[in-house]
């Protein structure tokens, strides 16, 4: 996403060796590369590369300074890259950080031909040792809209010949914040850790917490960045009813009225399993025709409130999907169903969940 801009510079041919006086890029910084190559015997060459606050990377609101250096030598057959980069600042979303396609999406689009065997890696890259380590002391930000942290980060970049590159260690937060229902937690701990190892995922581990007047709620984050487990939970411990309750409206849920404790039912998904119009709005925008206007469901099924997302599919039919918390089992229980609407009183609708083997249908009046 950077152009980067080429200096005039020479690369000379010398009898039987190359030099490279110097070849300068510019990108804000620069990098300068100098060195040789010997071409008698066994070709083998000796490259300098040096960054003084260069724009590595600026796209897709993921921008990257770099300062440092790398080496490169050896014979062409079985180069070694060496070397230490330190960056001064940087700027990331959390989707930078995710480890290959989501296990969710599944591509079916059959590749052309000519690109069912891609062409391989040139030999050189290939045979290459790489060994670099990337430090960031702080002032790497990662931002999106619901908060930001400060990072710090210790890495090894690592290729062995014929392997793949990986990136190994950890990045750690140094200060931010997260906003959850307009309520700022405060980041206590947080880590990515790169395994270092092809396949991989990246493991994340936060907590974060939010002071009240009465108790104090805590955000914990674990796992995988593309599956991770998220608990709300509180200090001193309460019930999750409570929990969610406090973090809405601020106050236990035996204080709220009604109409308050069925909306806390609809905030079980938007706030718990990250799911709400607004977000589905930003996640796939309005273009695609069969989830374009997508309506939170709520309701009751046996006494216990129903969340869910509805869909009008045709006129008068809807299908939906949604779950509601079973108490006395403590689990959550998924639902799925369609509905026809005869008027706009009536009603009916068959349901199949997860406990059910066949299909229950209800006929509603509205009134």
């Amino acid at each position: 996403g950077v152009t980067y801009t080429l200096q005039a510079g020479e690369i000379r041919l010398l009898g039987d060796k190359i030099t490279i006086p110097g070849i300068i890029l510019v990108s804000e910084g620069a990098v300068r590369l100098s060195g040789e190559v010997a071409l008698a015997g066994i070709p083998t060459a000796v490259v300098q590369g040096r960054s003084d606050n260069f724009l590595l990377m600026d796209r897709g609101g993921n921008n990257l300074w770099v300062n440092g250096f790398a080496d490169l030598r050896g014979p062409l057959s079985g180069l070694v890259a060496k070397g230490r980069l330190t960056v001064p600042k940087a700027q990331f979303r959390p989707t930078f950080f995710q480890s290959g396609q989501d296990p969710d999406v599944v591509l079916v689009r059959q590749q052309p031909r000519s690109q069912e065997n891609p062409a391989a890696a040139p030999e050189l890259y290939r045979n290459m040792l790489i060994d670099v380590s990337i430090e960031a002391p702080g002032n790497v930000w990662l931002k999106d809209p619901t908060g930001k942290m400060e990072l710090s980060a210790n890495l090894k970049a690592r290729k062995e010949p014929g392997s793949k590159l990986v990136m190994g260690g950890q990045i750690r937060a140094l200060q931010g914040t997260i906003n959850i229902e307009d309520r700022p937690f405060k980041v206590e701990r947080g880590s990515l850790t790169l395994p270092g190892v092809p396949n991989k995922p990246i493991l994340v581990d936060l907590k974060a917490d939010h002071a009240m007047d009465d108790i104090t709620l805590v955000l914990t984050v674990n796992g995988t960045v593309t599956n991770p487990i998220i608990r709300m939970e509180s200090l001193p411990p309460l019930p999750p009813a409570d929990v969610l309750s406090y973090l809405v409206f601020g106050a236990p849920a035996a204080t709220l009225t009604r109409d308050q404790y069925l909306a806390l039912g609809a905030q079980q998904l938007g706030v718990l399993g990250g799911i709400s119009t607004t977000k589905l709005s930003e996640i796939l925008g309005s273009t695609i025709p069969l989830l374009r206007d997508i309506k939170i469901k709520t309701g009751m099924v046996s006494g216990r409130p129903t969340v869910g997302l509805q869909k009008e599919v045709t006129k008068n039919v809807s299908i939906f999907v949604g779950r509601n918390l079973n108490e006395e089992r403590n689990t959550y229980e998924q639902q799925a169903g369609i509905e026809y609407k005869f008027n706009k009183n009536l009603s009916i609708e068959s349901q199949i969940g997860t406990r059910n083997s066949g299909a229950d249908v209800y006929f509603n009046y509205d009134f």
